[in-house]
């Protein structure tokens, strides 16, 4: 019938009841993981005269994993965190990348988020963008909802974080010159 990967990364050789001699009453013959375990269920398939057909496992998309993880953490993030983590997925990564499958999130597809968002944001913002969906993949996987996170190894953009200088002493003055009383005991103190 077919060879396939299951969802814990082991190949296997699907075949019809009675199909091998040696296990009559099985469908499936389980190998281990890897290319040699991919070549040896290739074989044992065609020893049993099925073919070659290899079955492309598929994985959830982007956004049935992220609403999953939203949902085991919402009670664990603090309100404001989670709520600001449910905006960034619903207004800029849902739309971009939820209708991808999970494992289609390589490295050439994050570069490509990066190009389109780098364009509209700091680089700091799509740092903390990939920091989320990095996030929702390594807790698939940790889940055993996913056997591997295709996004690992994948360089996350340099943050381009400016340090925000405090006024001089004559923008200071200014300032304080048109503050209202109680700022300017603030500022004082």
């Amino acid at each position: 019938m077919s060879v396939y990967q299951s969802k814990d990364g082991r190949w296997v050789c699907g075949y019809p009841k009675g199909r091998d001699p040696e296990r009559q009453g099985t469908t499936v013959k389980y190998f281990g993981r890897g290319p040699e375990a991919k070549r040896e269920a290739e074989k044992s398939n065609l020893s049993l005269g099925l073919g070659s057909k290899i079955v492309q496992q598929e994985s959830p998309l982007f956004i049935e994993l992220a609403n999953s993880y939203l949902t085991a953490r919402e009670h664990i993030m603090a309100k404001s965190s989670y709520e600001n983590l449910c905006i960034k997925m619903e207004g800029v990564i849902f739309p971009e990348l939820g209708q991808e499958m999970a494992h289609r999130l390589t490295p050439d597809r994050l570069d490509q988020y990066v190009s389109t968002r780098a364009r509209m944001v700091k680089r700091t913002t799509v740092h903390q963008e990939l920091t989320y969906i990095r996030a929702v993949l390594r807790w698939a996987v940790s889940r055993r909802l996913l056997f591997s996170n295709p996004m690992e190894g994948f360089e996350l953009p340099k943050r381009d974080d400016s340090r925000i200088q405090p006024p001089t002493k004559a923008e200071f003055d200014a300032i304080l010159a048109k503050a209202v009383p109680h700022m300017k005991r603030a500022m004082w103190n």
